[in-house]
């Protein structure tokens, strides 16, 4: 069994992912239909194994350069000092100009506070090229935020060179595996994946407007 599997596996049989009813199937900035609760998962020995083996291992197989990981956000700080202890390098927030930085994040929605992370870290001198997430809901606009053709906010300032994303689980590998074991109804699956479908659109339009 492969990382996601494992991952969706342990959402599901620790009650640790939640679905909104089918009135309430919108996605909003901050309350998407979709959670899973990422900090019950580090807590409980077994999730954070699963997490902190499969970071590491993506982290080796695709040879990134780090001296020093960081969390995107003060949640993600405890998952940084863990994925840091697993590699054996820094965790420290002082870091000597062109330190190799790499970000963890739980969850990935629209990137608005992952980017401004990488971009003030960048202003301090790191070298960030790669941010890793245990989940990703995998919208466009966060994909944009990353490749630094889209600031967080129409008044901020892009990424000045693009910053590439890696999961462990994503939106649709969720849905698959909830839809292979039948773990949710079939309207609900269909619903979820249509206001999925929605958001990206939207994303793009917005992109375009």
């Amino acid at each position: 069994m492969g990382y996601s599997d494992s991952l969706a596996k342990w959402f599901f049989e620790h009650g640790a992912v939640s679905v909104a009813c089918e009135e309430e199937l919108l996605w909003y900035a901050d309350h998407p239909p979709v959670r899973l609760d990422v900090q019950r998962l580090l807590s409980d020995g077994s999730g954070a194994k699963i997490v902190v083996d499969g970071m590491a291992h993506i982290v080796r197989e695709r040879k990134m350069k780090y001296e020093r990981i960081l969390g995107a956000k003060q949640e993600d700080d405890s998952l940084a000092l863990r994925i840091a202890d697993k590699l054996k390098c820094g965790h420290s927030r002082r870091f000597a100009s062109d330190t190799n930085v790499l970000i963890v994040s739980g969850c990935l929605g629209d990137c608005t506070t992952e980017t401004r992370k990488i971009r003030t870290l960048r202003d301090l001198g790191a070298n960030i090229d790669n941010l890793l997430s245990v989940f990703d809901y995998q919208l466009p606009e966060a994909r944009e935020r990353l490749d630094g053709r889209m600031p967080p906010h129409r008044n901020e300032r892009s990424l000045n060179y693009p910053c590439m994303p890696f999961a462990l689980l994503t939106f649709n590998q969720l849905a698959a595996y909830a839809e292979k074991r039948g773990l949710w109804p079939a309207d609900t699956l269909s619903g979820l994946r249509s206001v999925h479908e929605e958001k990206i659109a939207e994303s793009i339009l917005t992109k375009r407007a």
